[in-house]
C-alpha cells in the first residue's frame, strides 16, 4: 500500500509540474482529464495576471475538451472566446482530431482573419507514417506568416488526447499486467505471468521454510541439527528471493504502464 501511494503521489506531482495554467490545461486535455481543464479555465478567468494569449489558450483547450465530450455548442462557444482573445490562432485538419476540427472550422471561418502573433501549443504529437506510430516533436501552431507542417505525401499528423481509463490504472496498481491487458497491451501477459510465478514461489518457499524451521527446532540428534538448519536456511533464502523478484516485477510493470501511452485508435471517421 505504501508503494502504491508513492506511485500515485509521483504521478500527481508530475501532472502539476507545469507552471503556466494554459500549458496545464492543454496537457490535461491531451491526458483526457476534461474536468481538470474546466477547473483550470474557471480559475484562469479569475486570474487578473493572465494575458489575452494565455486566456485564449485556456479556452482553446476547453473547446477541444468539450468537442471530445460531444458538447458541440459549448465547444463552439469556447472556440469563439479563444479566437476573440487571440484571432491569430490558426489550426488545420492535420493539427487536431476530426471531432474537434468539425466544430472549430466553422467558428474559425466566421471570425476575422488573424493579424497578431499566434500561439504555440506544446503537445505530444503522433506521426502516422505508412501505418506505423512514432513520437515526434511538437510544432508551433499559428504565427506571423503561419509556420506550416512540411511533410511527405505519405505522412499524416494527428493531435489526439491520451485518454487512460481510471479503471485500467486501478487494475494495474492491484496486480501488475492487469491494467496492460485492460488496454489491450499484450505485454501485460508477461508481467502477469512473471508475477504469478514469483508469488507462487514465495508462498510455497515460505511454507517450506516454516516447516523446515520447526523440524530444525525439534531436532535433538546432534548429527541432524546441521543438516536441518541448512535446509531451513535454503528455503528461507529462496522465499526472500521470490519476494524480491515479485516486488521488482510489480514496480517494473507500474513504470511501464504509467509511462507508455495506451494504444491509440487511428481510424478517422469522415462522416
Amino acid at each position: 500500500m505504501i508503494l502504491q501511494a508513492a506511485l500515485l503521489t509521483i504521478l500527481a506531482a508530475t501532472s502539476g509540474a507545469l507552471s503556466d495554467p494554459a500549458d496545464q490545461a492543454w496537457e490535461a486535455y491531451l491526458a483526457g482529464n476534461f474536468s481538470r481543464v474546466e477547473r483550470l479555465v474557471k480559475d484562469g478567468a479569475a486570474d487578473r495576471t493572465l494575458n489575452d494569449a494565455s486566456l485564449a489558450r485556456l479556452n482553446l483547450a476547453l473547446g477541444c475538451s468539450y468537442a471530445m465530450l460531444s458538447r458541440d455548442q459549448d465547444a463552439q462557444d469556447a472556440f469563439e472566446t479563444a479566437l476573440t482573445l487571440d484571432p491569430s490562432i490558426d489550426l488545420s485538419p492535420v493539427d487536431i482530431p476530426p471531432p474537434v476540427w468539425r466544430l472549430f472550422e466553422p467558428v474559425r471561418a466566421r471570425m476575422p482573419k488573424p493579424e497578431a502573433t499566434g500561439i504555440s501549443l506544446h503537445t505530444d504529437e503522433i506521426s502516422i507514417r505508412k501505418g506505423e506510430l512514432s513520437p515526434s516533436s511538437p510544432p508551433d501552431i499559428g504565427s506571423k506568416g503561419a509556420t506550416r507542417l512540411l511533410q511527405p505525401p505519405d505522412t499524416v499528423r494527428l493531435f489526439m488526447p491520451v485518454i487512460r481509463s481510471p479503471s485500467a490504472s486501478v487494475k494495474s496498481l492491484i496486480y501488475p499486467g492487469w491494467g496492460h491487458l485492460t488496454e489491450g497491451r499484450d505485454r501485460g501477459k508477461l508481467f502477469a505471468g512473471i508475477e504469478a510465478v514469483c508469488l507462487a514461489g514465495w508462498i510455497l518457499s515460505a511454507i517450506a521454510a516454516d516447516r523446515a524451521r520447526n523440524d530444525y527446532l525439534q531436532t535433538r540428534d546432534p548429527d541432524l541439527i546441521s543438516e536441518r538448519y541448512d535446509r531451513y536456511d535454503q528455503y528461507y533464502r529462496l522465499a526472500w528471493g521470490f519476494g524480491i523478484a515479485a516486488l521488482a516485477t510489480y514496480i517494473t510493470a507500474q513504470l511501464d504502464f504509467f509511462t507508455v501511452p495506451p494504444p491509440v485508435d487511428t481510424n478517422i471517421r469522415t462522416d
